[in-house]
């Protein structure tokens, strides 16, 4: 991401150029065109509008990847308090029958989903509890294991493409 952004400065410039007698004029303070005529025109102002940009770019960067850690610490730290908190249903195949939520199905939903808050660990306990212990039966224990890591990881991917706004 860093990378991307560091390189569309000059697209930039060029965009804001090119806003003067387009289509789109009129959706553009006036100002932006006439300050990147100033930019283009002053070398030493653009060098500085640049760095300015990197460094913002670096600040933003470290603090993304302190959260991002920070975050995957604490959940892979405590996986079940993280599982705890999703109680969100499986959507189903469609979302024509859905409609916009009204106060009275918001707060049954709000209900709905504190009640069933500990479903999933209840659930992923017990799934736990009936793994065999055996030597002769290690291959259903593998698909056992195998099942459970894949809800506790989707459940996982789900909540922090929720905290990323994916």
């Amino acid at each position: 991401l860093k990378w991307f952004f560091t390189e569309q400065k000059e697209a930039t410039v060029e965009f804001m150029l090119g806003i003067a007698g387009s289509p789109e004029e009129h959706m553009f303070s006036r100002l932006i065109s006439k300050q990147a005529q100033v930019i283009r025109r002053n070398d030493t102002m653009k060098a500085c509008i640049f760095k300015a940009f990197d460094e913002a770019c670096e600040t933003h960067r470290t603090a993304f990847m302190q959260m991002w850690c920070d975050f995957l610490e604490s959940m892979f730290q405590s996986p079940l308090g993280l599982l705890k908190s999703c109680s969100m249903p499986s959507i189903g195949g469609t979302y024509e029958e859905e409609i916009a939520p009204t106060f009275q199905s918001t707060k049954a939903r709000i209900e709905s989903e504190r009640r069933n808050r500990n479903t999933l660990h209840v659930q992923l306990n017990e799934q736990i509890k009936q793994i065999p212990d055996d030597d002769a039966r290690a291959n259903d224990a593998l698909k056992m294991c195998q099942q459970i890591i894949e809800q506790t990881f989707g459940v996982i991917r789900c909540v922090v493409a929720d905290q990323m706004q994916l």
